[in-house]
């Protein structure tokens, strides 16, 4: 049983623990204000950028993963979705960049525009372990960003409170925090369970 309440909320998670539930993670919403500038995103030498191409859902696949692997918030159900927005009929390659070292994929950035809500997002980016740190995943997240602004002025992505180096990094472009959700979780009695059922029926 999961409940995820604004952390503004701050009654919420004490009365939930109360009542036998447990923190499991939180996330932050963070925002790029719209009148942020941004400078063109620039490669680090010896990495090249390119978008999706049709038959690159292996590739997807391969850094997702390996980008990922070692959060704890990681879900391969995840990487799939994201790898089934690309078979969309409508789907811009474009929104999907790769970072590439000599033949070996590297990073990714992955973007979503809401037009008719007048926003996007950041997906998914990711830099597996041996190519962090020189300044991949910020050229993919000004990629990602000067992508969709061709559409929505405002930019959004959610990141684990866990996660410090992204939240610096989103913080050094300009995001800031907008709100904050907890997620709690109890597990159920079996008594707990057939008044569910019960319930339900």
């Amino acid at each position: 049983m999961i409940s995820e309440p604004d952390e503004r909320a701050s009654l919420t998670p004490p009365f939930l623990t109360k009542r036998g539930f447990i923190r499991d993670h939180a996330t932050w919403t963070m925002r790029l204000p719209a009148d942020q500038t941004m400078p063109a995103p620039q490669v680090p030498d010896g990495y090249t950028f390119r978008n999706f191409q049709p038959g690159d859902e292996p590739i997807l696949r391969k850094v997702a993963t390996a980008s990922f692997a070692g959060f704890k918030d990681y879900f391969p159900r995840d990487t799939e979705q994201a790898v089934e927005e690309t078979r969309e009929p409508d789907y811009d390659p474009a929104r999907l960049t790769f970072a590439f070292a000599s033949d070996e994929v590297v990073g990714y950035c992955q973007v979503e525009v809401e037009a008719d809500e007048g926003k996007s997002w950041i997906d998914n980016l990711g830099v597996v372990p041996a190519h962090r740190c020189v300044g991949l995943g910020h050229a993919l997240l000004l990629a990602g960003i000067a992508y969709l602004r061709q559409f929505v002025p405002i930019v959004l992505l959610g990141v684990e409170d866990y996660n410090d180096k992204a939240i610096r990094l989103y913080q050094t472009v300009g995001f800031e925090k907008q709100r904050g959700e907890v997620a709690m979780v109890k597990q159920l009695s079996e008594s707990e369970v057939r008044l569910c059922k019960l319930r339900l029926r």
